[in-house]
Parts: C-alpha cells; structure tokens; sequence
C-alpha cells in the first residue's frame, strides 16, 4: 500500500484534488483527519471547531494527532492500493505551531506517524486561498472570529511554520494553475 500526502495550508485544494484522483482511480483511498472524527464523536464540523477551540495548542496537537493517527490505521485495513493523505500531519502541526504548541512535542509527534513515499505540497497565496473558502472556521482563522483578516494573518503565520519540516523531496504545485494542471502535474509525482 502506497502512502502519498497531499498537504498545504487551508484552501489550497487539497481536497479537491484528493476527490479527483480518487474519482479516476478507484484504487485510491482519500484519509482525511474528519474520518476518525465525524458521526461517533461529532456531527457536524462546528461542533468539530468549536471543541478544538476550547483547547490548549498542546491538547490540541495530541487530539489532531490521536484522531489522524486512527484515521490512516482504519485506511489501511481498506482494499485500497494508494492512501491519499489529505492534509497529513503537516497541515495540523504548522497549524498548532502557529497557535504555541511546543515544538519538542511537535517533533516527538512526528516520529510516531508513518512517512509518505510522496509528499505533494499545493501552495498559493492567501487571498487566493481565502476567495475558495465557502465558509471559514475559527480553527482556520487562528481561533479568531472568521474574516479575510484573520484568515490571511494566522495562514500567513502558518507558512512560516513549515520550516520544521523536512521539505528536501518534496514535490511543490501551484494551486492558482487550473485544477486540470494542478491534477497533471500531480499525476507526474506520483507515478500513475
């Protein structure tokens, strides 16, 4: 089974492109963090953002970890060939950096979550990424009231936070392309 992560700060379209390649090749499995969280613990994502809300970077960071954690270990018992890891860790790691978490945690983390034999970051800028969203959460927008402003500055400090991981093979796609290029270009990683 092939572990291909599809990351970028909110909006960038990871998935939509997960949809895609999933509707293409049946083969495909989407993992997103929501599977281990929607319907048994939760029913809706507002119920989702506002208990993340109401917790510290640190509990945070362990929830978001505990929840992906169960999320690829149930995808992995599916007859899928590719797990497409929407978002993966980085997403919600740069996140809860952004937000205070330790960064010793963050690393210890890390270690604990298996690695990808792709990893695909889609990046654009923020107003672009803010324009796509129909509806903004306060998790997205730094656990601030939801606005343009909010979003822009907390995905703008999020950027910032990739740092910490290690980027050297990763495979870089502009978003702003169409999602026909976004997926080709796509298709040129992971070997399909």
């Amino acid at each position: 089974m092939r572990l291909i992560a599809i990351t970028g700060t909110d909006g960038t379209g990871k998935s939509t492109l997960c949809k895609n390649l999933c509707e293409k090749y049946p083969t495909f499995k989407e993992v997103s963090i929501w599977d281990a969280m929607s319907g048994s613990l939760f029913h809706t994502k507002k119920d989702i953002d506002k208990y993340l809300c109401s917790l510290s970077a640190n509990a945070r960071l362990l929830f978001l970890s505990h929840a992906l954690i169960q999320a690829v270990d149930l995808a992995k018992k599916s007859e899928a060939e590719v797990l497409l890891l929407n978002g993966y860790y980085y997403k919600y790691f740069a996140s809860e950096l952004a937000l205070g978490a330790d960064l010793d945690l963050v690393k210890m983390m890390i270690r604990t979550f298996p690695k990808p034999e792709v990893n695909i970051e889609l990046i654009a800028n923020p107003d672009i990424t803010f324009a796509r969203k129909e509806k903004l959460s306060r998790y997205e927008c730094g656990l601030q009231v939801p606005s343009l402003e909010a979003f822009q500055n907390f995905q703008s400090k999020v950027l910032m936070e990739w740092k910490v991981f290690d980027r050297k093979d990763w495979k870089t796609i502009s978003s702003e392309l169409s999602i026909d290029d976004v997926f080709n270009e796509c298709l040129k990683f992971i070997g399909v």
